[in-house]
């Protein structure tokens, strides 16, 4: 296995003279995301201003029978571009978001092979795969779902834990009692008691949060698994959705703690996110640049694992699909 220190070296050689194009590509991919799931939205904040405008007018200074017919005039029109956003938010997902998933791994695959990102290949999908795209992505989705319930349970479960030990100590909990009825009595201000009580909701929030960061872990160990099914399934186009799923998991085996740790190594990059605005500008870099690697560790794992190693066959590759069918009928060595 590639050290990670030259997979990352590896990556970031590839996209030497070629991260504008494919800056370009990401941009386009989260910008239609953005559009599709918030633009709607935005667009509309003019118009329900207004509209609550309209309401409280109504309510200030007309009669009964009119408020009545102005509040069923807007909330029709809420009702409608409420609808309206939830239905392009819909199909986004459904549609479009599979699609450009899909096309922006064949971007990172084609960057791996020397080739210069196009934005044209972001919507390849919907010309030559989109049946097999909405599967595989949505698949790979329901499965990563359906990882994350046992961890939720868990992580409130032990939320539960804590609070019901919490409570259980008579002594400690009357004595937060007494100062929250301190703190609310009329002339206290924010006396002991409320910064206690502040100071309480800050643990409990804190706890949640080291308790939820803490089964990220195995959950992202986990659901890694299926993290390579959508390379896969663009470069063997001929894979079912559930093959791709099933290939994924047998390249990863023994290996997705490495690749947690490859992930991992990036959190300083994401963590510089922090600074306002120089480092929300750092993952323009960070993201594109994450990806790549994990490309290029997808190139470097693709064909290990427990069983017989599988060939990997570029879209449109034919002359090599023909060759190794003619190897296995006439045997090798047969000049053709």
């Amino acid at each position: 296995m590639i050290p990670r220190a030259e997979l990352k070296e590896q990556a970031r050689e590839q996209m030497r003279g070629k991260f504008g194009a494919l800056f370009v590509c990401f941009l386009l991919f989260w910008g239609i995301g953005i559009i599709c799931t918030k633009g709607f939205n935005l667009v509309l904040i003019p118009g329900l201003f207004d509209i609550y405008k309209e309401m409280a007018g109504a309510i200030a200074s007309a009669s009964p029978d009119v408020v009545d017919d102005i509040f069923g005039n807007d909330v029709m029109r809420l009702s409608t571009y409420t609808n309206l956003a939830n239905a392009l938010s819909l199909a986004y997902w459904v549609l479009i978001y599979p699609m450009i998933s899909v096309g922006i791994a064949q971007v990172l695959l084609n960057l791996t092979y020397g080739d210069v990102p196009q934005v044209s290949t972001v919507f390849e999908p919907y010309k030559t795969k989109f049946g097999k795209s909405i599967g595989t992505v949505w698949l790979k989705k329901i499965f990563e779902i359906l990882w994350i319930i046992p961890f939720y349970i868990g992580w409130i479960v032990c939320i539960g834990i804590i609070i019901a030990v919490f409570v259980a100590n008579d002594a400690r909990m009357g004595k937060i009692m007494e100062s929250v009825k301190s703190a609310l009595e009329l002339g206290n201000g924010f006396g002991d008691g409320m910064i206690m009580v502040i100071g309480l909701l800050f643990a409990l929030i804190l706890i949640t949060f080291l308790i939820g960061a803490i089964l990220v872990i195995p959950y992202s160990i986990i659901v890694s698994k299926y993290a390579m099914s959508i390379y896969i399934m663009n470069e063997n186009p001929s894979l079912s959705s559930t093959q791709c799923i099933d290939e994924s998991k047998r390249i990863m085996t023994g290996k997705r703690w490495d690749f947690f740790l490859l992930k991992l190594s990036f959190l300083p990059w994401f963590l510089l996110s922090l600074i306002p605005i120089a480092g929300w500008l750092s993952l323009i870099y960070t993201i594109p640049y994450m990806n790549v690697t994990v490309t290029d560790y997808y190139h470097q794992i693709k064909t290990t694992g427990t069983q017989e190693e599988v060939h990997y066959y570029n879209p449109g590759d034919v002359t090599d699909i023909i060759e190794d069918a003619a190897d296995s009928i006439i045997g090798e060595g047969f000049e053709y």
